[in-house]
């Protein structure tokens, strides 16, 4: 990633993560029973947010039967609020989405009138630091206060005399969401580190700067993004309190900022058409094997309940 004085507007963020994160051809690129065969010219068009596209790869190679090179060519998704959006205007037929932006009231009547949405996964809002900063952990508290812009130096969290420099993501990005719904739910975020850019008709914009791994960077991204696609500056996971950041903790529901991800369809698809097809079959418990074989955490309302 690129440093700070070299900001990235969000637009070009969200093409450059789709670049150089890819997705982890180990994960997807494996065979699967199904139960279900499916044409290639036949298959729903999927969407999703880019974290989720290794499911969906993994679903079309083995339910159509197609190559690797096939497979990589017919899926990409272009992020959670964007594949709602498609979803409601029938350019995609199936989405796997984290819980969309709150931002967009207008979208979420939408979403409650038109989709079908089930809970199929958890992901958590990992936090990282640079791998030369001494922290190994912070509570919940610790955050909110360094988001806040209460906590401005990490002495004050047991760390080095360096000064905070808290980046955040895009708004409406799924993790920019977990953030708010699960950790700044009572509290307001400071406004996030920024920079003046110019376009190529001279306009000025204001951009979000990027994580640059400086020593007194902190940054928070989705953990299934952060362990298999994140190509970015090294940087070193944090414990919240004494709890990792991992399948095993995030699937106890012990680790504590989580999200749902979603599998969504139209209210109005065909019975036995394809797209509802998929849907039934991801959100059965053999559609749990596909999930787990693509390096998610099943989601468990049992888990959810007791947190």
């Amino acid at each position: 990633m690129k440093k700070a004085g070299k900001a990235l507007c969000i637009f070009t963020f969200i093409l450059l993560t789709v670049f150089f994160c890819g997705c982890d051809k180990e994960i997807w690129n494996k065979d699967l029973d199904t139960g279900l065969s499916i044409k290639a010219a036949d298959f729903p068009k999927l969407d999703g947010s880019v974290t989720m596209s290794n499911l969906s790869k993994l679903l079309y190679k083995n339910i159509t039967g197609e190559g690797a090179v096939e497979t990589e060519n017919a899926v990409s998704h272009t992020g959670t609020q964007s594949a709602v959006k498609r979803l409601l205007s029938g350019e995609a037929d199936i989405a796997f989405v984290y819980e969309p932006s709150m931002l967009d009231i207008t979208l979420t009547e939408k979403i409650e009138d038109a989709l079908e949405m089930r809970a199929i996964a958890t992901d958590a809002l990992a936090f990282y630091v640079s791998p030369q900063n001494r922290i190994e952990k912070l509570t919940q508290a610790q955050l909110q206060g360094i988001y806040t812009g209460y906590i401005t130096n990490f002495s004050d969290v047991g760390g080095d005399n360096i000064k905070i420099t808290p980046f955040q993501q895009p708004e409406t990005s799924a993790a920019q969401t977990i953030m708010i719904n699960s950790l700044m739910y009572n509290s307001d975020i400071m406004a996030a580190p920024s920079d003046k850019i110019f376009d190529a008709l001279g306009n000025e914009e204001t951009v979000l700067m990027d994580y640059d791994g400086g020593d007194g960077a902190v940054g928070y991204a989705l953990y299934y993004y952060m362990k298999h696609m994140y190509k970015g500056e090294k940087c070193k996971l944090l414990k919240i309190g004494q709890i990792d950041c991992n399948e095993k903790n995030i699937a106890s529901g012990e680790y504590p900022l989580t999200g749902k991800i979603y599998v969504a369809i139209r209210k109005d698809a065909e019975t036995n058409g394809e797209a509802r097809k998929i849907f039934d079959y991801i959100t059965s418990e053999k559609g749990t094997e596909a999930i787990i074989a693509a390096g998610y955490v099943p989601y468990s309302e049992d888990v959810q309940a007791l947190g």
